[in-house]
């Protein structure tokens, strides 16, 4: 089987072991011994488990096994991948890509219904479809295989499930797992590391951890908004050295011309909002001659509870739980979808509740504060951010990810819901890393995470209550995650791929009142999308 060269060809995967026997290959890091890592990959493989090798390692990963004498292939992606692995099944034909390029070249046609799920659920994903028939994602924690008789198998993932332990897991055990994940990462390059600066807290709870001397800070947004104002305190307060503003201004990060990122490395995943990410990183690893961007990955849902909410303590059953998803998460109504669906929509819509439940049947939990964490982590992380994260790792640059550290991970899956959903577990360790950094106010709340949350609550509605500041924009309507700073989202309504897609969706409308109302709502779906910070 001389197929599997050209799967290896294809990834740029890295040679670890070759005999007569066996070929294994890596891409992405595992930080793990060598030698032991090669002999557990053969014993998973002699006691035909490759399907625990996805969960099996420390690190984000794709394994590439192929064994000479019995012509068996196999592919593991690792639990929290966000390296692309797309596959498509052909008469027995196996065909795996990392880019959805190039599967556009055979006879396929568009998969409406991930076009309709994408915009009703705000880029979550309830499958493993594309927006391509017949091609399909090898999701994080799946592995794919093919005999000499070219018979391929899918293994299903494990899901990751809350499993409240015995033991009370504090904030210093949460510190300490995840300040030696931050360590091992970092140390595993000689290069300085970037490390990004929000006005929240799972930055500067990295921020607090990370080794001073070897990372470089960032931020960028408009020269005066409140997030880089914060991020400057933030820097200081952690005495880092080197603390890099950057200006949407400036040409040199976001150029006026940018391609169609968002198809070529995006994978058809992303928003208009990615083309300008490539070059941003681009320039930023030139300059400062480092290819490690470390990120503090979605510690605000799996143990901030940010989807999450105490409404959930009413539901009793799995009916009254979708409601209550589809009352939060749908971004528009029957209505509104069907002018874009009218023949199809009826039957999407069904197939959407049916592929909920399907999925929500994978996790254990015994309350839906800890399946619908679970559950986000899964769609809206897995299947949508860390596929958007292509844009920093394209060009061979890597991504440090010390909060998908695996045994940092099985920690904060072990947490109180209660706690979590008051968001206790990240104050508590920020407060325990830095009581500096835990006076400093965060973008979402203008508050310190130490205030009262009486006052948080309190405040968040008077918050609510603003309209986008500096908006001229008829077609730009309140957008949470961007109420101090819409420059950016000026960019985009000037690009042309916005202008292509604004005409498109006109087309649809043509004829029908209110058109510019439906560009509206899909334009804030596009860029950030419009509730509760999806």
């Amino acid at each position: 089987m001389q197929t599997y060269h050209s799967y290896i060809k294809t990834f740029k995967a890295t040679r670890i072991y070759s005999t007569q026997k066996y070929q294994i290959f890596l891409k992405g890091n595992i930080y793990h011994d060598t030698k032991n890592l090669v002999k557990l990959i053969i014993n998973s493989y002699k006691r035909n488990k490759m399907y625990d090798l996805p969960n099996q390692f420390n690190g984000n990963y794709i394994i590439f096994f192929y064994d000479c004498e019995k012509k068996f292939f196999f592919s593991s992606n690792s639990q929290t991948s966000y390296l692309d692995i797309f596959y498509s099944i052909n008469k027995k034909r196996l065909i795996l890509s990392h880019k959805i390029n190039k599967f556009l070249k055979f006879k396929n046609s568009t998969n409406n219904y991930r076009a309709f799920e994408w915009l009703i659920l705000g880029g979550r994903a309830l499958t493993n479809e594309t927006f391509i028939n017949n091609v399909y994602y090898l999701l994080p924690g799946e592995t794919i295989s093919i005999d000499k008789d070219k018979n391929i198998k899918v293994f299903e993932k494990n899901y990751l499930s809350y499993k409240q332990d015995k033991k009370k897991i504090t904030a210093h055990k949460l510190v300490k797992s995840l300040k030696k994940a931050v360590n091992i990462r970092i140390t595993s390059t000689k290069e300085k590391t970037l490390l990004g600066l929000s006005g929240g807290m799972d930055s500067r709870i990295l921020a607090g951890l990370a080794d001073n001397k070897n990372v470089i800070t960032y931020t960028y947004g408009h020269i005066s908004n409140f997030e880089k104002i914060f991020a400057q305190y933030v820097s200081s307060r952690a005495n880092f050295k080197k603390h890099v503003e950057i200006d949407i201004k400036d040409k040199e990060y976001f150029p006026d011309k940018v391609f169609n990122d968002y198809i070529k490395i995006g994978n058809l995943n992303s928003t208009f909002q990615h083309n300008h990410l490539n070059k941003l990183f681009q320039n930023l690893s030139k300059k400062f001659n480092s290819k490690k961007i470390m990120l503090g990955c979605a510690l605000d849902l799996f143990l901030g509870s940010s989807f999450s909410d105490e409404d959930l303590y009413k539901i009793k059953n799995l009916n009254s739980f979708y409601l209550w998803f589809k009352k939060k998460y749908f971004l528009f109504s029957e209505k509104e979808i069907k002018k874009i669906f009218p023949t199809e929509y009826s039957y999407f819509y069904k197939k959407i509740r049916n592929n909920f439940f399907k999925l929500v049947s994978k996790f254990e939990y015994k309350n839906f504060i800890d399946l619908n964490d679970a559950l986000h982590f899964e769609i809206r992380i897995l299947r949508w951010y860390n596929r958007n994260l292509n844009f920093l790792s394209y060009n061979d640059r890597t991504i440090l990810a010390p909060t998908y550290d695996k045994n940092f991970l099985s920690l904060c899956f072990k947490t109180n819901y209660k706690l979590r959903v008051k968001d206790f577990y990240r104050k508590d360790m920020l407060k325990y890393i830095n009581k500096d950094l835990y006076e400093i106010p965060t973008l979402s709340s203008f508050l310190p995470p130490s205030a009262d949350q009486k006052y948080q609550k309190t405040f968040r509605k008077i918050l609510n209550s603003l309209e986008n500041l500096n908006s001229n924009s008829d077609n730009l309507a309140k957008i949470p995650s961007l109420l101090y700073d819409v420059n950016l989202s000026r960019i985009i309504l000037k690009s042309k791929d916005y202008y292509y897609f604004k005409n498109k969706i006109l087309k649809k409308f043509k004829g029908i009142k209110k058109s510019n109302t439906m560009v509206e709502v899909l334009n804030k779906e596009i860029f950030f999308s419009n509730k509760n910070n999806s």
